[in-house]
């Protein structure tokens, strides 16, 4: 399923920043690996957009062609959640 890690610059504990999900205004999706014509099998990386403007490897895992809509929808899923969280706290399900 992942097609190679340690492909972005993330390679020390330095390079990874803890950002709140509710600052996140895009989720890109980039082409890390892929020359031919056929995207099936281009690798992608996973980045986000601040509204900052500060742009961020969500991890150093690359996914091959469709496999990369997993997490990004579980990413875009907690972001949505998070800013919910924050404009409307009363509307979540509340802990058992």
């Amino acid at each position: 399923a992942v097609a190679h890690e340690g492909r972005t610059p993330l390679r020390e504990v330095g390079d990874y920043r803890w950002i709140r999900l509710s600052s996140i205004d895009q989720v890109i999706p980039k082409v890390a690996l892929g020359a031919s014509q056929d995207s099936r099998g281009w690798g992608w990386n996973l980045m986000v957009k601040t509204k900052g403007g500060d742009t961020y490897y969500v991890s150093d895992r690359t996914y091959r062609g469709k496999l990369i809509q997993y997490p990004q929808n579980v990413l875009i899923a907690a972001i949505n959640y998070a800013v919910k969280a924050e404009i409307q706290p009363d509307a979540l399900p509340k802990p058992v």
